[in-house]
């Protein structure tokens, strides 16, 4: 394989941020570990507000948490990404627009808010 100069840089970077993003996550993890295994040796036989909570949600006569539980965790989920969905549509409204007027100087606006929700108007 005969690479210039340039190319060898490039795969050695490419490489490098590869080994970076891995190493990242494996620190992350072990550091979620490390943290995770203290905080359940501090409670280790402590009567306590957790204690009783978790052994709400999961005793044996409980069937409904756990799915509350879930479904929680999906509505949270569901609202962050609506979030970060509205927060890069607001970033790069004002670029595409700048894009859309150098194709066709004539182009009117959909009527879209920034963020991308619907125009007032075409409510139902």
């Amino acid at each position: 394989m005969n690479l210039d100069k340039d190319s060898s840089r490039t795969l050695i970077t490419i490489k490098l941020i590869d080994l970076a993003r891995i190493l990242t996550q494996s620190a992350t993890f072990a550091f979620c570990v490390y943290h995770g295994s203290k905080a359940i040796i501090a409670l280790a036989g402590e009567e306590t507000t957790a204690n009783f909570a978790f052994s709400y949600f999961t005793g044996a006569d409980s069937t409904y948490g756990i799915p509350w539980l879930a479904a929680s965790v999906g509505v949270a989920y569901g609202y962050g990404e609506r979030r970060l969905r509205q927060r890069k549509t607001r970033h790069f409204q004002s670029r595409i627009t700048k894009l859309e007027q150098l194709i066709d100087k004539n182009r009117s606006s959909s009527g879209l808010a920034t963020d991308g929700q619907t125009h007032p108007e075409d409510r139902i």
